[in-house]
Parts: structure tokens; sequence; C-alpha cells
């Protein structure tokens, strides 16, 4: 290779390395928590907490499996993959021990569904949410 193209190949790799956006977790603002440990946002999207803490019912949703912000969201937010967390869906209704997160098909719907569904949570590209998104933003540390 030559000198001109390592160069290029570099500079094509740190592109592409940003190229993928992070997520960010959204819920409905009558949630009551600004910020969660990811161990306990994983118990929310695997469904084994069920209630906020102020007794509101959780109702978790997510993108199509395969979908790129579902991937990312699941790897780099929760620390699992997302044939992970389809096991875990999988069992739960196999049991008939819970209900599983509603899969919604894009990030519009996702956003549409949180804002208009109390105790709900999700998840989007991270970005601005501005004053009038309807959504507050979960900090995961």
């Amino acid at each position: 290779m030559t000198r001109a193209g390592f160069t290029l190949f570099i500079l094509l790799s740190a592109f592409s390395y940003r190229a993928v956006a992070e997520s960010m977790v959204i819920t409905h603002p009558k949630v009551p928590l600004e910020a969660v440990s990811k161990q306990f946002l994983l118990s929310v999207f695997a469904t084994q907490n069920k209630f906020w803490s102020n007794g509101l019912p959780i109702q978790v949703f997510v993108l199509p499996d395969e979908h790129p912000l579902h991937v990312e969201f699941a790897k780099g937010t929760l620390g699992v993959f997302p044939y992970q967390l389809r096991n875990i869906w999988d069992r739960v209704i196999d049991a008939g021990a819970g209900i599983t997160p509603e899969q919604v098909v894009s990030p519009a719907e996702m956003m549409r569904r949180v804002q208009s569904t109390p105790g709900a949570v999700g998840y989007l590209y991270d970005q601005p949410l501005g004053s009038l998104s309807r959504v507050n933003k979960l900090d995961v540390y």
C-alpha cells in the first residue's frame, strides 16, 4: 500500500468510526428519574422491572432487532447483543411470565409513542431534544 493510500485508509477509518451515532434513552415526562445505572436499565428492557418508583407501570418500546439504532442501543448502552435481549423476551413469552416490549417501526414512531404513553421508555439517536419534545432524556451511568 502506498503512503497516500495508507493515509486515505486512516482518514476514512476515522470518519467511518464516528458515522455510527450513539443512542440516548428517552422517557415520558411522568417518569420520575433523571439518571439510572446501566444494570437498572437492562432490567427494565429485560422486563424484570415492571413499575417506576412512583408506581407508574413501565412500558418499553423497541425497534426491530436488526435496526441499526437497536443494535447500537443494545450493545452500546445496555452492554448486550440484540439476540440476547430477544432470548430474554422469548423466555418471558414462553413462560407466560409477563409482557414483552412493544415494537415500533421507526425512530419517529418511537418518539410519538414515548411522548403519548405515561411510563414509557425508549431510545433515539443522541440529539438535542429542544423545548417542545415532550420527552425526557434519561442519563445512564
